[in-house]
Order: structure tokens, then C-alpha cells, then sequence
């Protein structure tokens, strides 16, 4: 079945009202982090890529935080783009934040790194493992440009799940996503 962009934009919107309608909910909030919490507090990745969220998105700084502490040679990245490509500029709890593209926070100081583990927010997903993010392709351009591909994780909740995003060819699988 062929799927418009319109669709996959309608999609999009009905399913960012979704996710703002259970993130209040800090039961379901808490159960993700958990569930979070037991991957990477065993995994054996010392970079972690993550976000700053964004309204509906949940809140990681906390998790993260806590995984920096548990090992001091662990280090933690965010995204940010710049010049038209995403990179991820390391972060710590300490770092000072400045205004991003989209209406993103980035830290003030420059320090880009390429994260063996990446946390990725979903809009949605599908039973493949795709994610559907807010249509800019950011994260399939910076995993498709990488010679080492890192392990990644999407970060959504059970109700935004569907039978498929309609992935396109540049759409990449996620290796694991974690819901409530």
C-alpha cells in the first residue's frame, strides 16, 4: 500500500496526541525508565547518545545522571545539528544548555562524540521495530553516514504502537524499543 506523505504527517499528528496523553501519567512514566533502567545499567557501552525532551517525550536526565555516576568512565551525549548534519555533543548533569534547532537544548561547549548506544524518542512504531519520529530524518541520515553502527533503543509508550510506520527506504529498524 502506498502511503502519502500527508497520511504519514496525519499519522504523526494523531499519534504525538497520543504520547502527550499518557506522558503525564508518571506510573507509565516510571515504568519505561524502569524497564530502561535494566538495559543499560547492564549494557556494555561506555557512550550513550540520548535527548533532551521535548513536550510528551520522557525525561531521561535523571536515568542518565544516575548511569554516569555507577561507572565514571561512561560518558553521555545529546544531539545536535548543525551546518545541516546531527552529531552528538557530550553532556553531563553539570552542563551548561543553550537554545538548538527545533526548539531543542544543547550544551554550550563543543565536545562531539560518536555513542556506541543510542536512546532514541518515538513518535510511534511498528512491530518491525521502525520508528516514526517528527519527519525530518535526522537519526536515519546520522545512522545511515556511520561506518560503526551503534546499538539503539527507542523510548516510546505501548499506545503509540501501529501496525506499520510505512518505512521508506531510508527508514532504519531500531534495535530495541521499550514501552511501558
Amino acid at each position: 500500500m502506498d502511503i502519502t506523505l500527508e497520511d504519514k504527517n496525519s499519522l504523526r499528528e494523531v499519534l504525538k496526541q497520543c504520547r502527550l496523553s499518557v506522558a503525564g501519567d508518571s506510573s507509565v512514566v516510571n515504568r519505561v525508565k524502569s524497564k530502561l533502567w535494566e538495559v543499560i545499567s547492564e549494557t556494555p557501552y561506555f557512550s550513550l547518545g540520548f535527548y533532551l525532551p521535548l513536550p510528551g517525550e520522557i525525561d531521561l536526565t535523571d536515568l542518565i545522571s544516575r548511569w554516569l555516576k555507577d561507572n565514571p568512565i561512561r560518558t553521555a551525549s545529546v544531539p545536535e545539528i548543525t551546518g545541516g548534519i546531527m552529531n552528538f555533543n557530550k553532556w553531563t548533569p553539570a552542563s551548561k544548555l543553550t537554545n538548538g534547532i527545533f526548539n531543542t537544548k544543547v550544551p554550550v561547549e563543543k565536545n562531539f562524540v560518536f555513542p556506541d548506544l543510542l536512546i532514541i524518542p518515538c513518535v510511534g512504531f511498528d512491530k518491525k521495530n521502525f520508528r516514526l519520529g517528527y519527519g525530518g530524518g535526522w537519526y536515519d541520515r546520522y545512522l545511515a553516514a556511520r561506518n560503526f553502527k551503534p546499538y539503539t533503543i527507542g523510548v516510546s509508550f505501548k499506545t503509540c504502537k501501529v501496525p506499520t510506520i510505512y518505512p521508506v527506504q531510508t527508514d532504519i529498524p531500531l534495535n530495541l524499543i521499550i514501552t511501558d
